[in-house]
């Protein structure tokens, strides 16, 4: 007989669920603890990168009203999806940690494309991608006054960036620093300004550069007279349509000639 080894599908758990024993041997007494005390034990250290990132999940869903009462599929491609479909990435960071500083920690983001779980084929795409439509940025703010409190609503701030856009951002692929998102994506927003901030992103979460406003380093294809850009290394644009549309990374490869930018721009303004 085999084993089942399909993905198991978690259900949402409420704290109450005890730990037990099915043959307790003589003389001893079952266990008498919960799900609950887990968690407790486990994290109740909120500032933490690990379990401020999940919170940071959390308190986004809430302010945009998604509901949290299915599981956290850490597997997914993405972090969040709105009742429409649209899918969302959660990045957080914070000055402060849950260990002794020298100094505040410079904030930095990471924006590195990802390989995504292919469903229940049990394997990782062999492509990295951003699986998202837009990225959140949650910053806890505390350096000073008043002392860090992840639970304290004020104490957090936001920026939204529409995935294409961090796409095209052509000066890292991995990270971006606080001041460089302040440059893309403007003032942050408190959590009762995040949903409209979301919204207004998800509006336009299609729109990437027109073919004038692409940096220096992009490569340019032809595939079967379509001009596509590569805006990313992994994730090519079709310039033949507008707003510009993700274009299949293997075509470019498999059936796309380089071409030179001059050439590129000739095919879009046709």
């Amino acid at each position: 007989m085999s084993a089942n080894l399909d993905r198991i599908k978690t259900s949402k758990k409420t704290g109450e669920e005890r730990f037990y024993v099915s043959n307790i041997p003589p003389g001893k007494k079952s266990p008498d603890y919960t799900l609950h005390d887990f968690w407790e034990w486990s994290v109740s250290d909120i500032v933490s990168n690990a379990t401020r990132g999940m919170l940071a999940e959390f308190i986004v869903a809430k302010a945009l009203g998604i509901g949290t009462d299915v599981a956290r599929d850490e597997w997914e491609a993405f972090d969040l999806k709105t009742p429409e479909g649209k899918k969302i990435q959660v990045k957080s960071a914070a000055y402060v940690q849950g260990w002794k500083q020298k100094k505040f920690s410079v904030i930095t983001f990471s924006i590195k494309a990802s390989r995504a779980c292919e469903g229940d084929a049990g394997r990782l795409q062999k492509t990295p991608i951003h699986g998202s439509d837009v990225y959140v940025f949650a910053l806890l703010t505390p350096q000073e006054e008043p002392p860090i409190d992840p639970l304290n609503l004020d104490q957090w701030r936001f920026y939204v960036w529409p995935t294409a856009k961090l796409i095209a951002y052509t000066r890292s692929k991995s990270s971006i620093t606080l001041k460089s998102l302040e440059h893309q994506c403007g003032p942050a927003v408190d959590y009762f300004g995040l949903a409209e901030k979301v919204n207004h992103a998800l509006s336009g979460a299609n729109e990437i550069p027109k073919a004038t406003e692409l940096g220096d380093n992009v490569e340019f294809y032809t595939v079967n007279d379509v001009p596509v850009a590569l805006v990313d290394d992994v994730e090519p644009f079709r310039y033949d349509v507008n707003p510009p549309e993700p274009f299949r990374y293997e075509s470019v490869f498999n059936e796309g000639v380089q071409i030179t930018r001059e050439e590129f721009m000739k095919m879009v303004k046709k």
